[in-house]
C-alpha cells in the first residue's frame, strides 16, 4: 500500500468514512448535504488526496477493505462544499455548582479574624518559615539563637499591628518615651529578637537557587514556596460562582525593584503588576505576579 506524506491512505479513509453522510441523511437536489459546515473543507483536500491515490489500488486491496468494513464500497471521489455564515452551538450545561465559602468554614461556630487568619497561614507554613529562618541564619556562620513557631507568629502580629498604628521607624514601638511606645508590642517581643528575625526571615534556601542565566531563573524564587501556598489555601476555602473575571491589578510600591511596572491608565500608576482570577463576589481565587 503507498503512503501519503503526512498522512496515511488508511488514516485517509477512516476520516472519510466519518465525514462521508450515509444514504438516509437528507441531501439537496444537487446533491449537497445541508448541514455540512466546517468539516466540509477538510473533507475535500482528504478526497482529493484519496481521488489521486485510489487509482492505483487494485480491486484486491478495495475488497479487502470493504469486507472489513473500513468504508462503504462506493467511495465519491469529490466532496462539494457547502459554506454557511450560522454557526451551530451546542447547548451549553446548566452551572449546578454552588459557590462560596466552603462548609467547613462556614459551619465554625464563634468564628473570628483570628481563626480566618490560620486558615491561609497554616501550621505547615509557619513551620517551613522557622525552619527556613533557621538554616539561613545557619548559613551566614554567625552563632545565634534559634527561633521557633510562637515567635515567628508574634513577629506575624507585630507587623499586622505596625500596618494599622504606623510610627516613623519600627524601634520606636519599644520607645520608653510614652508617646511613642507600644507596651502592648514591647512585651511580647524585644526588640533586638524582632530586628534577627526580620534580618533572617527567609522561605526559601538560598544554595540550591537556580542561577541568574539559568531557564528556571526565578526573580521570585525566595517568595515562591509562600505564593504557592497561597494560592492552594485560596482555593481550597472558597468555591467559585459561575461567573469569573481574569484582569491585572497594582500593589502600590515606590521603591527601587526590578519588577516593577508603570500602568499609566491605573488608578495605581506604579507597583508590582499581579494578574488575578477572581469571582463575582470579588474573592481572590488565583493570582500571579508580572515578573517580566
Amino acid at each position: 500500500m503507498s503512503s501519503q506524506k503526512g498522512i496515511t491512505e488508511d488514516e485517509c479513509y477512516r476520516i472519510l468514512f466519518e465525514e462521508i453522510p450515509s444514504s438516509d441523511s437528507s441531501v439537496d437536489s444537487d446533491g449537497n448535504d445541508p448541514t455540512c459546515t466546517t468539516n466540509c473543507a477538510s473533507s475535500s483536500v482528504v478526497c482529493s488526496r484519496l481521488s489521486n491515490s485510489s487509482d492505483s489500488r487494485d480491486d484486491s486491496e478495495t475488497d479487502d477493505i470493504s469486507e472489513n468494513n473500513i468504508l462503504p464500497s462506493t467511495v465519491p471521489s469529490t466532496v462539494t462544499v457547502n459554506w454557511s455564515q450560522e454557526t451551530s452551538v451546542g447547548q451549553v450545561p446548566l452551572f449546578i455548582g454552588e459557590g462560596g465559602v466552603i462548609a467547613e468554614i462556614k459551619n465554625k461556630v464563634n468564628l473570628k479574624p483570628i481563626d480566618l487568619f490560620c486558615e491561609f497561614f497554616f501550621e505547615t507554613l509557619i513551620k517551613h518559615i522557622v525552619f527556613q529562618t533557621n538554616l539561613y541564619a545557619t548559613q551566614k556562620g554567625k552563632i545565634f539563637v534559634p527561633t521557633n513557631e510562637v515567635k515567628i507568629k508574634t513577629f506575624i502580629g507585630i507587623n499586622l499591628y505596625m500596618g494599622i498604628t504606623k510610627k516613623p521607624s519600627y524601634r520606636h514601638y519599644w520607645s520608653t518615651d510614652p508617646d511613642l511606645g507600644e507596651s502592648s508590642i514591647s512585651k511580647l517581643l524585644p526588640v533586638k529578637r524582632f530586628s534577627w528575625v526580620m534580618s533572617n526571615l527567609h522561605l526559601n534556601d538560598n544554595s540550591i537557587a537556580p542561577d541568574r542565566n539559568s531557564q528556571n531563573y526565578d526573580k521570585l524564587y525566595n517568595l515562591r514556596p509562600f505564593l504557592d501556598h497561597l494560592n492552594r489555601k485560596f482555593q481550597d476555602c472558597y468555591k467559585p460562582h459561575q461567573k469569573l473575571a481574569i484582569d491585572e491589578a497594582m500593589v502600590k510600591f515606590k521603591g527601587w525593584s526590578s519588577l516593577i511596572q508603570y500602568m499609566r491608565d491605573k488608578p495605581i500608576k506604579r507597583g508590582y503588576k499581579v494578574w488575578m482570577l477572581c469571582d463575582q463576589s470579588s474573592y481572590n481565587l488565583k493570582f500571579d505576579v508580572y515578573t517580566g
